[in-house]
């Protein structure tokens, strides 16, 4: 029976299945292993590798409790980290004190009274996001003119969605690296746009401009440009600097608060009308099932807390200054199915904002709830730091998101009119999954989706 979805199509896929469901319906038992970054300061500061855990699992480094006098309970748990142990003798007070961000559901008790390992442990995590600077760089701390200026605020996480420049040149690149690394943030994630030619090698190699001839010495200087850009932002210096460019992929990253979190992330556009037809990082508009191809549902992991795109989900924060909804329907189903905490977009200036989304979903009584959309621009607050900064304050709105439930969706656009910028910065706060990570405990690699072909 077909139903009409969120995005006004008839679709025979039912709007409640949930991204749990449907990766269950599909996979075949077992899935890939997930790769996995450490960005704690374990080793003088390196980032960490090691090869990933099979089929997702853990592995727990512990200490076996040999001591007569210790509880029993303890002598059980021999495989278990030091936390997990402190947990389980009750000790979870002590831990909130050494670090207030870090919640958890209240565990059970045992009939000699002590407490179980509470569930859900999570912590409180600052995402400050921007999108299409265009070659805009902060101004000086103070200026009264400009929105968007120094000192940033302090985060754990900063995110760019897109567009740092206006053509993608090696130049431009190094200039927006030069202000993203003075950034106060643990880890810095960065994709492309439209406008970032150069990293699209397939793009920039047959592009056509009034600058070149199209000759073959031309080509080749084209591809040892875009050489130049991508192997400049995905190199170890990039990566010390705790910057991560993506593209068309599904990273987990740890961060020293405990965080530990998948992000999704890709540059991909529709194709508009012209002269809004090129640019690099271009799909075909009418491309059915575009995102559902490039990451099969089956292949994510369980949990994809963030997701970064370039482009806008359709009638999310999307509307260009003609009235016209110019973001994309495909991906808003296939976001529908994944539901992450975040998303993050740019790409449609004039729309910057923030919405909130309760997805539809079966009640207890097995009644469907309707999906309900609130804008949160209305309550967005300017601040102002003592130091000069302004940032865009939604953290008090972000708090306590139903993880599978909700999506806070935000268009980070930076740029205004005449090249100036026209907006601050975002900062929201999420309740991500804390995760103790043991001395030894093995971290992982990369975990792509499949790269659909750019038509």
């Amino acid at each position: 029976m077909l139903r009409q979805d969120v995005t006004g199509e008839n679709t025979s896929v039912p709007i409640a299945r949930t991204r749990f469901q449907l990766r269950r319906s599909t996979a075949s038992g077992t899935r890939p292993p997930t790769h996995r970054y450490n960005l704690r300061s374990l080793s003088g500061g390196k980032i960490d590798k090691s090869q990933p855990e099979a089929n997702g699992a853990s592995k727990v480094s512990g200490k076996n409790n040999t001591d007569p006098e210790a509880p029993a309970i303890v002598q059980t748990v021999d495989a278990m980290t030091d936390v997990i142990k402190a947990l389980w003798l009750g000790d979870v007070d002590k831990r909130r004190g050494q670090n207030p961000n870090i919640s958890a559901c209240p565990g059970t008790s045992t009939p000699s009274g002590l407490a179980t390992a509470p569930r859900n442990s999570t912590v409180r995590t600052t995402f400050l996001l921007v999108s299409d600077t265009h070659t805009i760089e902060p101004s000086l701390p103070h200026d009264v003119y400009s929105p968007f200026r120094t000192p940033f605020p302090r985060a754990n996480v900063f995110i760019h969605a897109g567009d740092l420049t206006n053509r993608g040149t090696f130049k431009a690149l190094k200039r927006a690296v030069s202000w993203i690394t003075e950034i106060p943030a643990e880890l810095k994630i960065i994709i492309a746009g439209n406008h970032d030619w150069r990293l699209d090698a397939a793009y920039w190699a047959s592009a056509t401009d009034s600058d070149v001839d199209g000759s073959d010495d031309e080509r080749a200087e084209r591809e040892r440009e875009s050489r130049q850009c991508k192997e400049y932002l995905t190199s170890d210096a990039m990566k010390k600097k705790g910057i991560w460019y993506l593209e068309d992929e599904v990273r987990e990253f740890t961060l020293s608060n405990g965080a530990r979190f998948t992000v999704l992330a890709s540059p991909c556009t529709p194709r508009g009308v012209y002269p809004h037809d090129s640019g690099s990082f271009r799909y075909e508009p009418a491309a059915k099932h575009y995102w559902h191809a490039k990451f099969p549902l089956a292949s994510l992991p369980e949990q994809v807390h963030v997701a970064i795109t370039h482009t806008p989900p359709y009638k999310m924060h999307d509307q260009v200054s003609a009235g016209l909804n110019a973001g994309c329907p495909q991906l808003l189903r296939f976001l529908r199915d994944v539901r992450p905490q975040l998303s993050v977009c740019g790409h449609i200036h004039e729309a910057a904002g923030a919405k909130l989304v309760t997805w539809e979903r079966l009640n207890d009584k097995g009644d469907r709830t309707a999906l309900a959309e609130r804008d949160l621009r209305p309550e967005i607050k300017k601040v102002e730091t003592p130091e000069g900064g302004i940032f865009s304050d939604i953290t008090g709105l972000t708090r306590g998101l139903m993880d599978g439930e909700q999506t806070l969706f935000v268009n980070a656009s930076i740029a205004g009119s005449g090249g100036r910028a026209g907006r601050s910065p975002v900062m929201v706060e999420l309740e991500l999954p804390y995760h103790e990570v043991g001395e030894h405990e093995s971290v992982g690699e990369i975990q792509r989706g499949t790269t659909a072909p750019l038509v």
